[in-house]
């Protein structure tokens, strides 16, 4: 280790893709402006606690900032998401709080 006096700061979010023409096409989440009236939804991914802690999350949310209960999904732990649950998630959620891992 060597002594410096410099901080180096790594921002975790990506940088912005750049344009190429039609072939690109760019995934981006939006941007809430408010959590009021905003559906908060939940993956349960049945691995020990994870649901409980995601409803007491959500809970807080509910309570602190004004957002509205959305939809609870179950996967399989090591499985992904079918696509009905990804389309119903879409339809009904601004925000969705992920199972935890290990």
């Amino acid at each position: 280790m060597t002594d410096s006096t410099y901080i180096e700061l790594v921002v975790p979010v990506p940088p912005q893709p750049e344009a190429h023409g039609s072939e690109h096409v760019a995934m981006t989440s939006l941007s809430l402006d408010t959590m009021a009236g905003k559906r908060v939804s939940i993956v349960d991914n049945q691995k020990s606690n994870a649901l409980e802690l995601m409803l007491e999350l959500r809970q807080l949310l509910v309570a602190s900032f004004g957002a509205s209960p959305g939809i609870i999904v179950t996967k399989e732990v090591s499985g992904p998401l079918d696509d009905g649950a990804i389309v119903d998630l879409q339809n009904g959620s601004e925000l969705v709080l992920v199972g935890s891992a290990d």
